[in-house]
This record gives C-alpha cells, structure tokens and sequence, in this order.
C-alpha cells in the first residue's frame, strides 16, 4: 500500500516530489566576495584547490534562504549555474525546510549553502538525490576529529529522508538518542527553467537544488528545538563554513558520478547498502505522520528502487511511504 500523494515538481521527499512553489523569485543579495568558475567538471582527483568539487562557489552575507535565493539567480542565467555549483550564505533569515517549517542561523555558526546539481539520471529515481546527500553530509562530519580526544565519539547516522543526526543523547520521544545536526531540502526546478545542456536531456531537462544546512557551533540559546544539537555541542571539531562545504561536495561528487555511471535508475548496490548502513531510521519501530493528518505505525524495514521508506505494521501488512515526517518511538518491549 502506498501511503503520501505524489505531484510532478516541488520538494524531493525520499522518492516523491510534492509541489512546485509559485513564488516569485526575489531579487539577487549582492555577493560578498567574487564568485569562482570552471567550465570543465572536474575529475575525481582535480579538483580546484578553492572550490574543491564544486564547478562553481558564490559566498552571500545573509539571504533569506539559500535555496529561494539560488532559484533566482538561476532563473536569471541557468547558463552561469552548471553541475555542482554551489551558493553558501554567512546567516540566513528564513531558512526553509520541509513542512513549511523556517529557521533563522547566526552568523558563522552554521553552514547554510545550496547547490544545483543536474544528474544524468531518470526522473523517477530523483528522489534518492536527498538519500544520498543526507549519505554524503554523514559521511563529511564522520571524518572530523573530536573535540575531546578522551570523550566517546558519537555516531553519525540518517534519518529519513532528510536529516542527518548525531548519536549519544538521553532518550527523546520521536528522535531516540539521536539530535539532528544537519538537514537537507531538495527541490526540483521547472522544465522551463531547465536549459538542456551537456548533462541534460533536450526533451526533459532536470536541475534540482539542495539545501544542506548543518549546525557548526550553535549553544544551546541558539538551537531552535531540544531535538536539535551542533557540532561542538556533540563534541565533534567543527569546520568553518566554506570548508565544512567542501568537504561535503567532497564526498557527494563521487556518490553522483558512481550513480550516473550505473545507468541512472536506482542507485547501484553498494551506494544502497552504504545508506542502510547509515540510516538511524531503518530497523526501527517508528511512526509516521502522513500527509492529511494520518498516521502509520510499525517497523521501517528498507526503502525501495525508489528511494520509499517500506514499514511493515502491527498486522504484517508493508506500506510504501512516499512522503512524511518520520519519528523514532521505543519498541513495544521496551520499558
């Protein structure tokens, strides 16, 4: 059973695009430093030693989000934003997520960028572009140092479909020990607004952006929910912006160039079972909150060739589950 509505374009929700925003694009911040461009991709080992990965790097002061603000300037000029472009903003004001949830971020204690990325993929399997972010972002903060040399490292680990969370914490209802240090918002762009390109196709053309915003060095009066931590609050060493960003385009150009290159169906076996390896969520009793104020119990079994969470109920009975909001509750047994 399928469970979660699914339109054509909007926000990529682990397999499912739901809705396409109608705003109008603002005005452009102006940027707060020269941008950087290649015209070549580089090739795993080349990259640019101030961009990294990434094709192109603009630095803005403050934004309201970064991903309404890259929208804009990709509807002005899609030419200037090829793949692996990137935008990091200083602060943002209102930081968008799923849900219509906002956020605001200090200035220079988080890291909040957005990146177009155009992967020569179908686009039927575009929903596993926030899977294998969330996947690129763990795999970033795993390999910074700790704090405290003498303190337990804490595990690093996925939430689906959007969240990257941090192990180690008291018990909290619908996140375990889990806090959530990073998140992410995919949104899949307008034909329209879609040139085709070396990496598109002429007759659909597919540019998305992702969102990554990841708590630096937030304290606890700057963390919006209990549910939320930065890195230092978890003890883990964090970077600064622009490197925290590159290191997380370190780990996703890879991930998308091994997907590209196994046809661009579902990711291939061993991009999936490093997810599964990864995901705090999968093998968990959780309950879902659905789209219409539904509500799906069980346990999160697996995701399938579309990058859907499967859960299996109280009766045994698999659901498909193409979008919603998924929270982690103690197993029956439990005390």
């Amino acid at each position: 059973m399928a469970m979660g509505g699914a339109v054509t374009e909007g926000v990529l929700d682990g397999g499912d695009a739901v809705r396409r925003s109608a705003e109008e694009p603002p005005e452009p911040e102006p940027e707060s430093e020269p941008d950087q461009l290649s015209d070549q991709e580089p090739a795993p080992g080349q990259e640019h030693s101030e961009r990294g990965a990434l094709r192109r790097l603009v630095a803005v002061a403050s934004v309201g989000s970064t991903n309404a603000e890259l929208q804009a300037r990709y509807a002005r000029a899609p030419g200037e934003w090829p793949h692996l472009s990137a935008l990091i903003a200083g602060s943002q004001t209102a930081g968008r997520g799923r849900l219509g949830r906002t956020w605001e971020t200090p200035p220079g204690q988080a890291m909040t960028a957005s990146l177009v990325l155009q992967p020569q993929v179908s686009r039927e399997s575009l929903g596993w572009i926030t899977i294998l972010t969330g996947l690129a972002v763990s795999r970033a903060i795993a390999a910074l140092p700790a704090a405290d040399p003498g303190r337990p490292r804490p595990s690093i680990a996925t939430k689906w479909p959007n969240d990257v969370l941090v192990g180690g914490a008291p018990y909290l209802e619908g996140w375990g020990e889990g806090r959530k240090v990073a998140g992410i918002l995919t949104e899949l762009l307008p034909v329209s607004a879609t040139p085709p390109t070396a990496r598109t196709n002429a007759a659909t053309p597919t540019a998305v952006i992702v969102g990554i915003g990841i708590n630096l060095t937030q304290g606890p009066e700057h963390l919006p929910v209990p549910s939320a931590t930065s890195l230092r609050e978890a003890g883990i060493e964090p970077l600064e912006p622009r490197a925290m960003l590159l290191a997380v385009a370190a780990e996703l150009a890879p991930i998308l160039h091994a997907w590209e290159a196994s046809g661009g169906g579902a990711p291939p076996a061993e991009l999936r079972e490093a997810v599964r390896q990864r995901s705090w969520t999968l093998g968990r009793d959780v309950r879902v909150d659905l789209p219409g104020g539904r509500q799906l119990t069980g346990q999160a079994r697996d995701l399938d060739e579309a990058g859907h969470l499967l859960v299996l109920d109280t009766r045994g009975e698999e659901h498909v589950v193409l979008a919603g909001d998924v929270q982690h509750v103690r197993a029956a047994s439990a005390g």
